[in-house]
C-alpha cells in the first residue's frame, strides 16, 4: 500500500496516554511531526473520528526526551481480531520542541540501522 504523506510516518518503541481510552499504555505504531497512529491489543473504546483528544507521548528511554502532549484530532479507528488502531492528526503541540526531537531522533535512528 502506497501512502500519500506530507512527512513521513516512523516505527517507535514509544507509548502513549490518550484521555479517554479505557487502557493507559498504548503503543505508538508510528509517527510523524504531524500525527500517529497508536495501538493496542484487545477492543478498546476510542474517541469517534472528528472528535479532539490530548496525547500524552513517553518516549523510549533510549531517547533522552521526557513526556509530552499535544491535541490531536482523531481521523479513523480500525478494530481487528486482537488489536485496537487509531489514526490521528496534530492539531496544537504546546511542547513542540520536545516533539520535534523526538521525531528527529527516531529518523535518524532508523537510518542508522
Amino acid at each position: 500500500m502506497n501512502e500519500k504523506r506530507i512527512s513521513p510516518r516512523y516505527h517507535s518503541l514509544g507509548h502513549a496516554h490518550l484521555q479517554g481510552a479505557l487502557k493507559d499504555d498504548l503503543f505508538i505504531k508510528n509517527i510523524s511531526i504531524t500525527g500517529c497512529c497508536l495501538e493496542c491489543p484487545g477492543n478498546v473504546s476510542f474517541p469517534e473520528p472528528d472528535d479532539i483528544c490530548r496525547v500524552e507521548i513517553k518516549p523510549e528511554t533510549a531517547a533522552r526526551i521526557g513526556k509530552f502532549e499535544f491535541e490531536a484530532e482523531c481521523k479513523w479507528v480500525r478494530h481487528k481480531e486482537n488489536t485496537s488502531e487509531m489514526g490521528l492528526t496534530v492539531t496544537v503541540s504546546p511542547q513542540g520542541k520536545a516533539f520535534q526531537n523526538y521525531v528527529d531522533y527516531i529518523s535518524y535512528y532508523k537510518s542508522n540501522i
